[in-house]
């Protein structure tokens, strides 16, 4: 059967990875080989090897690129990156490219049973070897199934979905594409059927765990980074979200360099970024959607590195290079299984004096923190006192004022009384008849006080 695979994000992918002529490149899913040719376009020397664990994949390579003396075909997991590479004899790449994912030659050959849209053995083997999808829905309890469902399809569903498996298998085992589809139909509601076809989530999910896609994602991508040279980037081609966040959190971790806590006076973890990310993660342009629909879901991510990283040891001399299968037609020479790389020296951890004058600057510190906070707060307090106290102070001032001004008043009025009686018979009479007085005698005019108006006037005396 032709092997028919439309890559996604070509040229977007080529440019990121930056192809130089003499080079050395990696292809960790080369599929149908349509990144790889145009990653040998780019360049007239080099090498490009590339990596595939779909035997069917394997042999359309080989037809392809079997004339190339620049490519190198290798059956093998991308996860297993180091273990090739140390195998060829080649110590760093300046591209690394993985399109993650199932391919359209895969989705198309319906024997595969990848597809719900066929009737076919229900398999979704990538490699064509190990436990299959039908193992998994006949085998798996209820509850492991719903967990899969969740974890790796997100299907809200998963509790029906997983309960009409269990009860469909006990009739008779499921075996083909068609049933299951048919079994996560009647488990959803009509209306979450007019979303797309309501089986995708739960064969996604299926896929996931038959080929263990995500399980070694993390760690592959650290691998595929550590094989970088420096200045080399590494492409990463996600499909899904789950796959996506892996990857964009790897990165992120990547380029983050010291990690210490922010009261430590200097850098004890020793780390510095590694990568930086030239470029925001690219999703496909409307002309790509509308000439391959597969590519919608497709998001490419880039890191180039920038240093070496300090690992304890190269995982590159740790991997066993005689599991991995040459599928290229020239014979390569098996290395020695004691070639080891060069390993790096271990960075020592802390010792017991360190942690504790660590410790001790930090309490330090927070009881620095604490002392000035206490300051600022009595400072504050007398603050508000002193104001109090002002204002208090300026409404006594406003009061005597006040006071002075009514006393100011009265005494013009009484002068002006006092004016008007201009003898001694007239000054006594008033005395007698408007202020009560009893008596007045040697024709003084003495304090007295005003029983009927309650007023105390004073008058000075007179002279005789």
């Amino acid at each position: 059967m032709e092997f028919n695979h439309i890559p996604v994000l070509l040229r977007e992918t080529i440019d990121a990875l930056c192809v130089r002529s003499g080079g050395i490149y990696v292809d960790c899913t080369a599929g149908g080989g349509g990144h790889s040719a145009a990653i040998l376009e780019q360049m007239l020397q080099g090498t490009l090897v590339g990596i595939d664990r779909d035997p069917q994949a394997l042999c359309h390579l080989r037809e392809r690129f079997g004339g190339d003396a620049r490519v190198k075909i290798v059956q093998s997991n991308f996860g297993d990156i180091e273990a090739v590479l140390a195998s060829l004899g080649i110590a760093g790449a300046d591209g690394i490219l993985a399109d993650l994912g199932v391919s359209s030659h895969q989705l198309d050959t319906a024997e595969r049973g990848f597809s719900f849209h066929a009737d076919a053995p229900l398999d979704m083997r990538m490699d064509m070897c190990g436990p299959t999808a039908a193992d998994v829905v006949n085998t798996y309890d209820k509850a492991r199934l719903q967990k899969i469902l969740y974890a790796y399809g997100e299907e809200k569903f998963a509790p029906a979905i997983a309960s009409a498996i269990v009860r469909r298998r006990e009739i008779s085992p499921i075996e083909t594409t068609l049933d299951l589809a048919e079994i996560v139909k009647s488990a959803v509601p009509a209306a979450a059927r007019r979303d797309g076809h309501p089986a995708r989530r739960t064969f996604q999910a299926l896929r996931i765990e038959v080929n263990g896609e995500l399980s070694g994602l993390d760690e592959a991508v650290q691998s595929m980074f550590r094989c970088l040279n420096v200045g080399g980037r590494l492409c990463v081609i996600t499909f899904h979200s789950l796959e996506d966040r892996i990857v964009k959190k790897r990165f992120a971790e990547l380029c983050t360099g010291c990690t210490c806590p922010p009261d430590f006076p200097v850098c004890v973890c020793g780390k510095t970024p590694q990568g930086r990310l030239p470029m925001k993660a690219v999703q496909p342009s409307a002309k790509e959607l509308e000439e391959n629909n597969r590519s919608r879901s497709a998001k490419l991510r880039v890191i180039e590195k920038i240093r070496q990283g300090k690992e304890k040891g190269s995982k590159m001399a740790m991997k066993n290079s005689a599991a991995v299968r040459i599928a290229a037609p020239q014979h390569t020479p098996r290395p020695s299984k004691h070639a080891t790389a060069p390993r790096l020296v271990p960075q020592p951890r802390k010792t017991r004096t360190a942690r504790v004058q660590t410790a001790h600057s930090s309490r330090l510190r927070v009881l620095k923190i604490v002392g000035v906070s206490v300051c600022m707060l009595v400072m504050l307090s007398m603050l508000i006192f002193e104001r109090a106290s002002l204002i208090k102070l300026n409404i006594r001032k406003a009061e005597a004022e006040q006071s002075l001004h009514t006393a100011q008043s009265e005494t013009v009025r009484l002068e002006a009384t006092f004016n008007g009686m201009v003898s001694v018979e007239n000054v006594e009479a008033y005395a007698r008849d408007k202020l009560g007085m009893v008596k007045a005698q040697g024709r003084q005019i003495q304090f007295f006080q005003n029983q009927e108006e309650d007023e105390i006037l004073l008058f000075n005396p007179l002279e005789k």
